[in-house]
């Protein structure tokens, strides 16, 4: 019998398009195998039928074995079309085999590489997931060491006083602001604010996009919070004392090294809201930070009751808890979100000693208040629902 003289051709391995082309010229008888099975590797097919097509991938062996013709299979089995010579059209059904084009052979099959449109070796949908919580543990651990360093000048410090507490503690630093100290503090915080608006724009760092007019009433309302901060919080006359350049000084310093923290954990999501409990790391920054705060009021409490101004100081610190527990449990219902702006601004108030870690803290306070207000705006505490907070996010970012 005559063979058909027409071969499907693979183009690729990795091409679905198949076509059946006919060789130039006239047809020729063609020799029977041998004996066995002959192997002819074929490349890129495509055999159009009346009743259906199929697209196939890989090579495929085609096996002549006394005058008829199969595909060995791997996987599932697919069948095609073979022109029959004397019609003309679709003969007989043949079987396929789809073979891997990375080492995946005919007949039982071994394994190998698989093509990218393999399910082998395919990256499962949890993979993106996997590979974000891996990235964002070893963020939090960079996160962790730098938070660490910026802590470090505090915790000594107040190691130190509280391993070595004087018999007489240091007094409160008057209220009496000194107009040379709350002008050094304002020019501070406008050189803060501009440098670092500057600053993260070049770099692409994260800060809410302000208008001019934006800008102008931040800037009000940080003349209004800053001197809150010179008068009651006594930094105008710390400013004037002995070490009073390296006061400020450390301002800038603690300034920017937050900013350079709160860049890093930009994906952490750390937040003082009411999902905060839901976030394993904003617990367990928040347990630090907490625990350093109590260590530094506890230190304060022990200056005021050497100094027989234990009442006053813990009257002050009194009302101010009362008044913000009031707010946050009193009627009315609202989606609280405690930016770090407010938080640092509120603890400069309580750091009014002539001591070494009053000085520190109130400085790292200062540089936490003055990143926010500079980068994200004098932002508000209470919205209507998360959904209003998120929103007014997204429009200023």
């Amino acid at each position: 019998r005559r063979s058909s003289a027409r071969a499907c051709v693979v183009r690729s391995s990795s091409c679905s398009r198949f076509t059946c082309l006919s060789p130039p010229g006239p047809r020729t008888r063609t020799p029977r195998p041998a004996s066995g099975a002959a192997v002819s590797s074929l490349k890129l097919c495509k055999a159009t039928s009346r009743r259906s097509s199929t697209i196939l991938h890989g090579t495929m062996q085609m096996h002549h074995t006394n005058g008829s013709s199969t595909f060995p299979t791997v996987g599932s089995r697919s069948r095609l079309n073979i022109p029959n010579e004397e019609e003309g059209l679709i003969g007989e059904d043949v079987p396929l085999k789809l073979v891997h084009p990375n080492g995946v052979g005919g007949g039982g099959g071994g394994t190998g590489n698989s093509s990218p449109s393999s399910p082998i070796g395919r990256k499962s949908p949890n993979f993106e997931m996997v590979k974000s919580a891996k990235d964002r543990s070893r963020t939090f651990q960079v996160f962790l060491v730098l938070y660490v360093i910026f802590l470090a000048p505090l915790l000594y410090a107040l190691f130190n006083e509280l391993t070595d507490l004087p018999t007489e503690g240091p007094a409160i630093i008057p209220m009496s602001p000194s107009s040379m100290g709350l002008f050094g503090w304002m020019v501070t915080c406008l050189i803060l604010y501009a440098s670092l608006r500057v600053a993260l724009s070049y770099f692409g760092w994260k800060q809410n996009k302000k208008t001019p007019s934006q800008h102008k009433e931040d800037l009000l309302r940080i003349a209004r919070l800053s001197t809150s901060v010179g008068v009651i919080g006594r930094l105008a006359n710390r400013v004037v004392m002995g070490d009073g350049f390296m006061f400020l000084a450390m301002i800038f310093y603690f300034t920017w090294f937050f900013t350079i923290i709160f860049e890093v954990s930009k994906s952490l999501n750390i937040t003082l809201t009411a999902d905060c409990f839901f976030n394993p790391f904003t617990m367990f920054v928040t347990s630090i930070t907490v625990t350093v705060i109590a260590g530094v009021l506890g230190l304060h409490c022990l200056f005021a009751s050497q100094d027989s101004d234990l009442f006053e100081y813990l009257g002050f610190l009194g009302l101010c808890a009362l008044f913000h527990l009031a707010l946050l449990f009193g009627p009315g219902n609202a989606h609280v979100h405690v930016h770090h702006w407010y938080w640092a601004w509120a603890m400069t108030h309580i750091c009014v000693f002539d001591s070494k870690t009053s000085q520190i803290a109130q400085a790292m306070f200062c540089g936490a208040y003055i990143h926010g207000v500079a980068l994200f705006g004098v932002e508000k505490c209470f919205y209507k629902n998360a959904e209003e907070d998120a929103d007014d996010g997204i429009a200023t970012s």
